[in-house]
């Protein structure tokens, strides 16, 4: 079901997979680059655009007051974009 509703994903994995025999090193890496984009850019954004904004990350997901919920969507709609170039 996965490969025929993400065909280019499922074919990327499994070359991952060959190349490199374990499905693990991918997950680590793909847990490394979210972290990354979190932490170092988004947050980080966030920050420097209002330091008295108070941010809890789950995951992949952040959470702020809600007074705030415009401006935080942007910076991390913006950093997405940034960084994966959709």
């Amino acid at each position: 079901m996965f490969k025929s509703l993400f065909p280019s994903i499922h074919k990327f994995i499994t070359l991952y997979k060959s190349e490199y025999g374990d499905y693990k090193i991918l997950a680590y890496e793909l847990q490394k680059m979210e972290s990354n984009l979190i932490f170092n850019k988004i947050i980080r954004s966030i920050v420097n655009a209002n330091s008295k904004i108070n941010v809890i990350t789950v995951h992949d997901s952040i959470i702020v007051k809600r007074k705030y919920k415009e401006v935080v969507n942007a910076i991390f709609q913006s950093k997405l974009l940034d960084e994966f170039d959709f």
